[in-house]
């Protein structure tokens, strides 16, 4: 017959962390005594960073008549806007994020190439929109990189 050993407890012996714990917290000790804690080591990961990917999108859009949606967000997605990269364009134009009703301009009006990192949460119909300008640019370049997962 063999012995089986059960996993030892390790007593701790400086707390100092666990009673600030308790008190950020709000935590009450039900009874006094020392702490003992398990040596079992748990490991725990974000499981739904496994099921984000990481996309690059590129159109080009014709803001000779106005505003322009350029990318929206499908439904049943979630996206997070990374980065934006604006080319070059005749006139100044603004680059927007919105939820479909309101935007609001995350690139200045400038005409110069705009290359800029985010890390704004676009939810399902989120949109992505280019405007501005005097009505003479008729094909401006954006790209985004962002990640993309199931909206639940």
């Amino acid at each position: 017959m063999t012995l089986q050993r059960k996993p030892e407890l390790l007593r701790v012996t400086s707390t100092n962390w666990l009673g600030r714990l308790t008190q950020r917290l709000g935590l009450r000790v039900s009874r006094p005594g020392p702490v003992y804690l398990d040596t079992t080591l748990y490991c725990f990961m974000d499981i739904s960073e496994l099921l984000r990917f990481s996309k690059v999108k590129t159109a080009t859009v014709d803001i000779s008549a106005g505003s322009v949606v350029a990318f929206t967000v499908p439904d049943g997605k979630r996206w997070r806007l990374l980065f934006v990269n604006r080319a070059a364009t005749v006139n100044t134009v603004r680059v927007f994020v919105g939820d479909g009703v309101t935007s609001i301009a995350i690139v200045a009006p400038v005409s110069a190439e705009v290359a800029t990192a985010f890390d704004l949460p676009l939810e399902q119909k989120g949109t992505v929109t280019v405007g501005g300008g005097a009505g003479t640019d008729t094909a401006v370049v954006i790209t985004i990189l962002y990640t993309e997962e199931d909206a639940y």
